[in-house]
């Protein structure tokens, strides 16, 4: 710590770049992966995040049909009110290109962990499946080093400048994430054109063909009928 406070004091250009790696480290992507939801089903993820973590989850539908649709994002997590499970929806989605759910795991006294779960459907399709890019994010919380006195306010006010850093870095995140999914759907887009453009070729192509075939065919018999005609 004190190493680290050193540098603080003597080097600000360290310290900015020591706190935009320490940022990127406080932003832990949990699961990422792309699913096919075949019609007519429904399929549910969850990830489980310990107390005071923020825990985000984003989907997006990067092929099949309209590109849309019904996803439920749920929390279960423990209440010491209560003293059970407690299930909350977090929010809901109908016919949905694309979605985002962001929860802090509250803290209790049995110190249970929090599970977010989210249900993708595709039971409004009756043929057509969809390829679905989901991610789930931790945002880990700033903790108490247990250190009192004027030290502990700086260094406390450096960690909070990381947490407000690694935010940022969050966000930056879910954007490029968000580009990047863009990037994929326009990429999708572009090879069925090229296909459609390459079998339509290929139609006019093989079209053109026995036309020419045709035409040979049926000049070659009436140039020979002609021809008998003539000579008679």
């Amino acid at each position: 710590v004190s190493v680290l406070y050193w540098v603080f004091m003597r080097s600000a250009p360290l310290v900015v770049a020591a706190a935009l790696v320490l940022a990127a480290a406080v932003v832990t992507p949990a699961a990422a992966l792309t699913t096919k939801v075949v019609a007519g089903s429904e399929d549910c993820f969850h990830e489980w995040a310990t107390p005071g973590v923020t825990i985000n989850v984003a989907f997006a539908v990067t092929h099949g049909g309209k590109l849309d649709v019904d996803a439920k994002a749920k929390v279960f997590y423990y209440s010491d009110s209560k003293h059970e499970v407690v299930e909350e929806e977090l929010q809901s989605w109908s016919l949905a290109s694309e979605g985002h759910a962001e929860f802090r795991a509250p803290a209790n006294t049995q110190n249970k962990p929090t599970k977010m779960e989210i249900c993708i459907s595709n039971k409004m399709a009756r043929w057509t499946p969809k390829w679905v890019n989901f991610e789930f994010y931790k945002l880990l919380p700033t903790n108490d080093d247990g250190v009192t006195g004027e030290h502990n306010s700086r260094f406390r006010d450096l960690e909070d400048r990381l947490h407000e850093q690694s935010r940022a870095v969050y966000d930056m995140r879910m954007k490029m994430q968000k580009l990047r999914q863009v990037e994929e759907e326009h990429r999708n887009t572009v090879e069925s054109t090229n296909s459609w453009l390459f079998y339509g070729a290929l139609c006019n192509g093989a079209l053109l063909a026995t036309m020419a075939i045709f035409q040979f065919w049926y000049l070659k018999n009436f140039l020979t009928v002609r021809n008998a005609v003539m000579r008679m």
